[in-house]
């Protein structure tokens, strides 16, 4: 049995461990918590988001999502996650950030490595989780529109979803349009494409491509398409990406007049640009160039083209427009033209 004396000294140890813990706690929670600290000395906690475009992007606990240019940070810590960061010296670092003893700079913590870079070098920093669904990422967009006077509805839907991990990227996008007229129901226009890109180094990557298409105006009822190309990053700005590609790619076909094929093979050229505004108006233009020359077909060239833009109206919600063409100098002969073009709005939620 417990005396007094003995209760009073009890109650006293459990204070003493209770202080403890929940000390150390309390210094754990704000050992999880990402900082900025500017040149004169104030400091804010969050979560870092991302860096682009000369701005840091970050989750504060008291203003919500700030955008912060880079020269006004003297450092900052993030070791909670795992980032990948692009350098203007063409450094490809990848590892947890933590602060600097130099003003201006942060060191990248890569394993039993650390590295000091300047913030102002950090063209690109992007963040990848350990865990599987942090590190998908998406978009769905939709739009329709329709005449009374012609009795036609026209249904286009968007899809995207990413997933990014330290040196590899897979994006699986999906495209259609389809027409209604009175009682008659069309898929005009299907999309379906998975892209593998392996980084090897700063600008090189290996690119793994398999794709699904059908266009009623080229006369194609579908195209399976598996292509391997060697790509090369041509710029190193923050806002803008220019890549290029070149490989082989390999297609099936099915058009509508029933002529099949077993392998049509192809050399494709490709040419992507990309540029992103994320202050007001937030801005994003994606660019795709895509000319195949044939080699089973000697002399049959295609082209396959999308330029989108989408402007995020208020968050993770966009305004989107996108024009694409396709050509084919030896489309089927039940096609109507080998020249189809056209003009897509949407309204998209990111996720």
């Amino acid at each position: 049995m417990v005396t007094v004396p003995g209760l009073k000294k009890l109650i006293q140890l459990s204070s003493v461990i209770w202080f403890c813990l929940i000390t150390v706690f309390h210094g754990q929670a704000q050992e999880q918590k990402d900082s900025i600290i500017f040149y004169r000395e104030q400091m804010i906690l969050g979560e870092l988001l991302s860096i682009d475009a000369g701005r840091i992007s970050f989750d504060s606990d008291d203003a919500g999502v700030l955008s912060i240019k880079n020269y006004k940070i003297k450092t900052l810590s993030a070791n909670i996650h795992l980032y990948r960061i692009r350098t203007s010296d063409q450094r490809l670092i990848f590892g947890k950030v933590h602060k600097s003893v130099q003003a201006g700079f942060i060191r990248v913590e890569q394993g039993s490595d650390t590295v000091e870079i300047p913030i102002t070098s950090v063209i690109e920093l992007e963040r990848f989780d350990t865990k599987f669904g942090d590190r998908l990422s998406g978009k769905l967009s939709a739009g329709y529109n329709f005449t009374k006077s012609s009795d036609i509805g026209r249904l286009n839907i968007d899809f995207s979803i990413s997933y990014q991990a330290q040196t590899y990227e897979s994006t699986v996008t999906a495209s259609s349009i389809m027409t209604q007229a009175e009682e008659d129901f069309s898929r005009d226009i299907e999309s379906v494409t998975s892209s593998n890109v392996f980084n090897l180094s700063y600008r090189w990557m290996v690119v793994g491509l398999l794709s699904y298409q059908r266009n009623l105006e080229l006369g194609i009822l579908r195209r399976f398409q598996e292509a391997a190309l060697l790509g090369y990053n041509l710029t190193t700005y923050s806002n803008r990406q220019l890549s290029t590609g070149i490989g082989v790619a390999v297609n099936q076909e099915l058009t509508e007049d029933n002529t099949s094929s077993r392998n049509l093979v192809e050399v494709p050229l490709v040419i992507a640009f990309r540029f992103y505004k994320f202050q007001e108006p937030n801005i994003q233009i994606r660019l795709d160039q895509k000319v195949y020359f044939g080699v089973t077909e000697s002399g049959r060239i295609r082209n396959d083209a999308n330029l989108a833009v989408d402007w995020e109206i208020i968050s993770d919600f966009t305004l989107g427009i996108s024009v694409y063409s396709n050509y084919d100098n030896m489309a089927s002969e039940s096609s109507t033209s080998n020249f189809d073009y056209g003009l897509v709005f949407n309204v998209g939620y990111k996720f």
